[in-house]
């Protein structure tokens, strides 16, 4: 997975493996996954390989597991 700053045209890559494509809510098509920004940007929810839910810091591309137990997750989305 990459991450493109539209700012700078930087790319980070990020080293997570997704979950398989067309997983969680229909984004516009088969391969789409599902992602969500924090409401406040500071990071990004990845639904990642192997039904885990990863928190990305795209200020730093680093992908940190929540260090917490939970069900398998095939979905990310965020409430305000």
């Amino acid at each position: 997975m990459h991450l493109i700053d539209l700012q700078t045209g930087a790319v980070s890559d990020l080293n997570v493996s997704l979950g398989q494509p067309g997983g969680g809510l229909p984004l516009g098509g088969a391969n789409e996954y599902s992602m969500a920004w924090s409401p406040d940007g500071r990071w990004l929810f990845v639904a990642a390989a192997g039904g885990k839910l990863i928190a990305v810091d795209p200020r730093t591309g680093q992908a940190e597991s929540l260090g917490v137990s939970l069900p398998a997750v095939d979905q990310a989305a965020i409430r305000p």
